[in-house]
């Protein structure tokens, strides 16, 4: 892979990135600014195969007109129906599991790592200065989690999810290693609950949706590593 930073010289015309995922498209723009680069971000929720129109569209949801921008990279979902340039202004596709691996680096501050995107579901990608490759993943991720606690506490909003989640205790809702087995299990402290649905069956306190909440989030958590394989000694991780 080339470079991870782009610097960005004082007077410089922006840049920026869209991410338009399954869910959601995340924006990035980045500036010049006289004490160095300053950088925005905005989401805004899918709305159809991105075109032209979207793009303009997105970068407009953070007052960003793209005839002020020097270029724009995307990744992301059907970002090969995208032109080459939009008006003077290059649209440079980067592939979303480059856009992985390079994101976890850069955001991790190390030259190699093992990089889990979690977003509608969850991508596990081997990331080096040599290149990114896809190790494994699964579809269980964000849009699991939000089906979870729609179905489980009435609700489908993120930042009520993690507040209830915060609140509650999996260990609540769950049996925990010192009721099942008395003790520890190797790295595996006793404390530590089993997301199955015999415990989630195992309700024994008052606030009922914090503890499904944190259920569904320890549950997803506890997937997703095992996912992972632990095949590089830095681990990272990035999206929602």
């Amino acid at each position: 892979m080339t470079p991870l930073t782009v610097p960005v010289p004082p007077g410089a015309r922006p840049v920026a990135g869209i991410d338009f995922g399954s869910t959601n498209v995340d924006v990035v723009v980045r500036t010049a600014g006289g004490d160095g680069p300053a950088v925005r971000h905005w989401t805004l929720p899918q709305d159809g195969h991105p075109d032209e129109a979207r793009v303009r569209d997105v970068l407009a949801a953070g007052d960003v007109a793209i005839e002020a921008l020097a270029w724009v990279a995307v990744t992301g979902g059907n970002r090969s129906r995208l032109p080459a340039a939009v008006g003077a202004c290059a649209l440079h596709q980067v592939p979303e599991v480059e856009a992985i691996g390079r994101g976890g680096l850069a955001l991790a501050g190390v030259e190699a790592a093992l990089v889990t995107s979690a977003g509608s579901g969850t991508a596990v990608v081997a990331a080096t200065p040599a290149g990114a490759r896809h190790v494994t993943g699964t579809g269980v991720g964000g849009g699991t989690l939000v089906g979870l606690a729609r179905l489980l506490a009435g609700t489908a909003d993120p930042r009520a999810i993690d507040a209830l989640a915060l609140a509650g205790r999996d260990a609540a809702v769950n049996l925990t290693l010192q009721e099942v087995l008395g003790g520890a299990s190797g790295p595996l402290p006793p404390s530590w609950a089993f997301p199955t649905a015999r415990s989630a069956g195992g309700w024994r306190g008052k606030r009922r949706r914090e503890g499904l909440c944190g259920l569904a989030g320890a549950g997803l958590g506890q997937t997703v590593s095992a996912a992972d394989g632990g095949r590089v000694g830095v681990r990272g991780a990035c999206g929602r």
